[in-house]
């Protein structure tokens, strides 16, 4: 009798048992043949009848086997078992996670299966920054299903894992133009219709908050001084985990005290940060828009709440998942899209009105003679 691995990085034996199982259907079965009977196979594995069930409880639930009562195991058509792989590196659990990420994986899983396909929803464990320091590395699961042929297409939903799928045999749809197909967005188009909506406004001195995935501090400011305006190299801050604990709040202190001289307008390039920040505002009572004007990037739907006047560059999640939804159904059918990399739109929302603090306090707790 084999012993369970010791190793965590290692599949559990029930699983390992499961590919066996799924290698052995493929090499000698068709779809309709009746497997042997459970005491045949688990003598034939060397496992317990415990292990062997649980084995054949996978492969059943993936679509490969169909286990009829009092009849027996039978081969399913692995067509109909297979499923549409969404992957993200990021823990869509974690709280500070962008209601983005969120809102487009679960968009696309939504899309997937009204289109009468099985889906999957395969979460990492990275958060803001560090998803580019795992991108080393796919979700154990999703490599597993691979594996035993259980995936039919993949849907990546991040932009710095291109490289991992090269090798693989499956048709894939991915954020950012490395992958064959692709759907994306235009992190630099923002950046510029930000710079645009202040320039026409008047602002000579632009203060940028951003992270990771947005253009670097010399590239920024390259952009603002070919625009004619100015910035100070202490007043670009980007490459910010936006999950960390008050990161956007730290940056604008630190901007707001680098020097005598403030900027009079400002740009936020990640809608997390932009609470942050916001809060920082409000502490040093800055006069917005009079003083400072800002400019914030916003996911439609997410329910952002301004504390003043600013303008919102805005982005519908539900729209990139639909185009990711479109370009794979294209990619599916093997009618290649004549698209293949897709930008997506945006909104400019100018000076938004913040909510009344009177009016949200409503809107959470009633009146008591309201109904």
């Amino acid at each position: 009798m084999r012993k369970p691995s010791k190793n965590r990085d290692r599949p559990s034996l029930h699983e390992q048992v499961a590919g066996e199982l799924f290698a052995m259907l493929r090499k000698g079965l068709s779809p309709g043949d009746r497997l042997p009977s459970e005491a045949a196979l688990s003598e034939m594995l060397g496992v317990s009848t415990i292990t062997l069930r649980e084995a054949l409880s996978v492969l059943a639930h993936r679509g490969f086997i169909e286990r009829r009562h009092g009849s027996g195991t039978y081969v399913a058509d692995p067509a109909k078992g297979q499923w549409i792989a969404i992957v993200t590196n990021v823990d869509l659990s974690d709280p500070r996670v962008s209601y983005f990420h969120r809102r487009v994986a679960m968009m696309v899983r939504k899309l997937i299966a009204e289109a009468g396909l099985r889906a999957r929803l395969y979460s990492g464990v990275s958060t803001g920054r560090n998803s580019a320091e795992n991108g080393g590395a796919l979700p154990h699961f999703l490599l597993e299903d691979i594996k035993l042929d259980a995936i039919r297409a993949i849907v990546s939903l991040d932009s710095d894992t291109h490289a991992l799928y090269r090798d693989m045999p499956l048709p894939i749809v991915g954020s950012g133009s490395k992958y064959p197909y692709s759907v994306s967005v235009d992190s630099n188009a923002i950046l510029r219709r930000a710079i645009a909506v202040l320039k026409a406004e008047g602002r000579k001195n632009i203060a940028v908050i951003g992270w990771g995935t947005e253009p670097d501090r010399k590239a920024c400011m390259d952009l603002l001084k070919s625009q004619g305006l100015s910035s100070r190299r202490e007043w670009v801050r980007n490459n910010l985990d936006p999950t960390a604990s008050a990161a956007g709040w730290l940056q604008f202190e630190d901007i707001w005290a680098a020097s005598k001289q403030k900027p009079d307008g400002l740009i936020v390039l990640d809608d997390v940060l932009f609470h942050d920040v916001a809060l920082a505002v409000l502490k040093h009572n800055v006069d917005v828009p009079r003083s400072l004007s800002v400019v914030t990037h916003y996911n439609l739907g997410s329910g952002i709440i301004t504390p003043f006047e600013c303008t919102c560059i805005a982005i519908d999640p539900d729209f990139v998942a639909r185009s990711f939804a479109d370009v794979l159904q294209l990619v599916l059918q093997a009618n290649p899209p004549t698209e293949k990399h897709i930008e997506t739109t945006y909104e400019v929302i100018p000076g938004v009105i913040p909510i009344p603090a009177a009016e949200v306090a409503r809107a959470i707790r009633p009146d008591d003679g309201e109904a």
